[in-house]
């Protein structure tokens, strides 16, 4: 279970969809949203930047935020 996550649940073969807990913050206290989560989901699986934990994401073709509330 992801530490961002208060539930986690497939709902397909190919589909998960994990809930953030609520509250959650970076170090400097700003809101940690949805959109973040998925920006670092694509950083991570960037061809481009070569980062040593791509290989864990390889079978991922779409992160994407759903229901995200307003900022």
């Amino acid at each position: 279970m992801p530490d961002l996550a208060e539930s986690f649940r497939q709902i397909d073969p190919v589909t998960y969809e994990a809930v953030l807990r609520p509250g959650l913050q970076f170090h400097d206290g700003t809101a940690l949203s949805a959109e973040d989560v998925v920006a670092t989901y694509d950083t991570l699986r960037n061809p481009r930047l070569h980062s040593p934990l791509a290989s864990r994401f390889d079978e991922l073709s779409q992160v994407s935020a759903v229901d995200a509330p307003p900022r």
